[in-house]
C-alpha cells in the first residue's frame, strides 16, 4: 500500500510543469494601450474645443473656424490614423462583450459566480463599452453634422457644447483604465492569499 504525502507544494507544481498559469486580468499592456488611445482621442477632442473657445461667437472668426474644420475633415495623417483605430472597433466590442458583459449576466467560462472584486472589474469594463459606444454615436450623429454645417458657413453656436461633452467623456475614458487595472489587482489579491 502506498501512502500519499502532501508536501505542501503549490498547486501548479502538483499539476505538472506543463500547466499554464491563468492569464492576468487587464494587465500592464492593456493599461498602456488604453492610455495611449485615450490620450490620442482626448487630445483631438481638446483641439476641437480649443478652436471653439478661440473662435467664440465672433463673426470675424467664422472663416478661421471653417478653415480649421475643413482641414480637420481632410487631415491626411490624422484621418489615416483614425481609420486604423476605428476599423477594429467591432472586434473590440465583441471582445469586451464576451469578457466583461457576459459574466455580469451570469455567463462565465467556468460556471462559478463572480466575486465582488470581479463584479466591480466587469462593471468597469461594461461602463467602458457603454461610454465608447456613446461617444462614437454622439460624434457620428451630432458632432459631425454640426461641424459640416459650421464649415459650410452655417450656425456654430451649439458646437462648443458637443465638443465639451466629447472632451469630458474622453477624459472619463482616460481614467477608467486605471480604475480597471486597480480593480484587476484587487481581484488577484484574495487569490494570492488563499
Amino acid at each position: 500500500m502506498t501512502t500519499v504525502v502532501d508536501t505542501g507544494a503549490p498547486e501548479a507544481a502538483k499539476r505538472g510543469a506543463d500547466a499554464k498559469p491563468k492569464p492576468r486580468e487587464f494587465d500592464e499592456g492593456e493599461l498602456a494601450v488604453s492610455t495611449m488611445l485615450g490620450g490620442f482621442f482626448t487630445a483631438l477632442a481638446v483641439a476641437d474645443l480649443s478652436m471653439d473657445l478661440y473662435a467664440g461667437a465672433d463673426e470675424d472668426m467664422l472663416a478661421v473656424r471653417a478653415g480649421f474644420l475643413g482641414w480637420k475633415a481632410a487631415a491626411p495623417i490624422i484621418s489615416q490614423a483614425m481609420l486604423v483605430l476605428v476599423l477594429p472597433l467591432p472586434f473590440v466590442f465583441y471582445m469586451i462583450i464576451r469578457k466583461e458583459v457576459m459574466p455580469l449576466v451570469g455567463y462565465t467560462d467556468d460556471g462559478r459566480p463572480l466575486g465582488a472584486a470581479m463584479q466591480y472589474l466587469r462593471a468597469l469594463g461594461t461602463l467602458t463599452l457603454a461610454m465608447i459606444l456613446g461617444v462614437v454615436t454622439t460624434v457620428i450623429t451630432t458632432v459631425l453634422p454640426l461641424e459640416q454645417q459650421c464649415a459650410a458657413g452655417g450656425d456654430c453656436a451649439d458646437l462648443w457644447f458637443w465638443h465639451l461633452v466629447v472632451v469630458l467623456v474622453n477624459l472619463a475614458l482616460l481614467v477608467l483604465p486605471f480604475l480597471r487595472y486597480s480593480a484587476a489587482r484587487a481581484a488577484e489579491a484574495p487569490a494570492k492569499h488563499s
